[in-house]
């Protein structure tokens, strides 16, 4: 059976507790986690790792505990820990809300942290409001009633509801090589890589990368990947994928670039086009190869 071979879900058993002032203030969240795991092999799925950071609470308390038992060890089921977390938090913030007869969206932007409240860090980026004000224009939230089964359309029941998630965006160490042939005025361009594509669309994702650094139309663009002789990358797990694979390509669009931009003795400020760089530089073909990588201070924990 897939399940003694693949792995499942941690057996998880969350305790939530969130308290708020009369301004609507969190003042203290606690999230509590008990899970299983086998006797021979440890696993912790860190159901409350963003309830560190999703508001902002000056007082929480965050645990994952474990006990054994004698059965395979868990894995995560297509999503890490988060997934369920999130589910727990969002409701406890859903009946807090309810309690404090307020509109969830609203308690939630009220809760908004300016910086992250676990680490202090500025965020490199948060959309979190400007999703949930966007998806309440898009649901027409303004309909929504507060009391539960208070929206009819005839003899239906309409729920409306929402939640936040939130996941980091980890890279990894990633190379590329980036071949540019001119025919005339047209110039057409292939990424090479040994990234794969699951699914999730690395092909479409790298071609459109490098449209945007070479100011090429994406369909003059060929993305070779999938072979272990091309440029090495991290495979596509933990949500590094997308990251890791532009990161590389719009470092090597921007290292040819450059190179050409020296050749031809033109101004790094003037901006010009890959076609009338190659023009300049009296090429008609180039290649170049370029690694990415994270920076010392930053974190790739998922």
């Amino acid at each position: 059976m897939m399940q003694t071979n693949a792995g499942m879900r941690q057996h998880n058993r969350q305790h939530l507790r969130v308290c708020a002032n009369d301004s609507a203030r969190l003042t203290a969240l606690a999230h509590e986690t008990v899970s299983h795991t086998a006797v021979d092999e440890l696993y912790v799925e860190k159901s409350g790792y963003y309830s560190r950071s999703m508001y902002a609470v000056p007082n929480t308390l965050i645990t994952h505990r474990v006990f054994d038992t004698n059965i395979q060890v868990p894995s995560s089921m297509r999503a890490p820990g988060e997934a369920p977390g999130s589910f727990a938090l969002e409701s406890a913030m859903d009946e807090l809300a309810y309690q404090m007869n307020m509109d969830p969206i609203e308690f939630r932007i009220k809760n908004e942290p300016e910086n992250d409240p676990h680490t202090e860090k500025p965020w490199s980026s948060r959309s979190l409001i400007q999703c949930m004000q966007e998806g309440a224009e898009k649901f027409d939230w303004k309909r929504r009633k507060q009391e539960p089964r208070s929206n009819r359309d005839g003899d239906w029941l309409i729920g409306y509801g929402m939640a936040g998630a939130s996941r980091g965006a980890p890279y990894r160490e990633t190379s590329s090589r980036l071949k540019l042939n001119k025919d005339g005025d047209k110039v057409t361009a292939t990424i090479e890589m040994a990234a794969t594509d699951i699914g999730t669309g690395s092909y479409t994702i790298i071609a459109q990368a490098a449209a945007n650094s070479l100011g090429i139309p994406v369909d003059t663009i060929e993305v070779h990947i999938g072979d272990t002789n091309l440029p090495k990358t991290p495979g596509s797990g933990g949500s590094w994928g997308a990251g890791s694979f532009t990161s590389a390509v719009d470092a090597v669009c921007e290292k040819a670039k450059k190179i050409l931009g020296e050749k031809a003795k033109i101004a790094t400020d003037q901006e010009m086009n890959i076609a009338k760089l190659l023009t300049a530089a009296n090429l008609n073909t180039f290649e170049t190869e370029a690694t990415e990588a994270p920076s010392e201070d930053s974190s790739n924990t998922i």
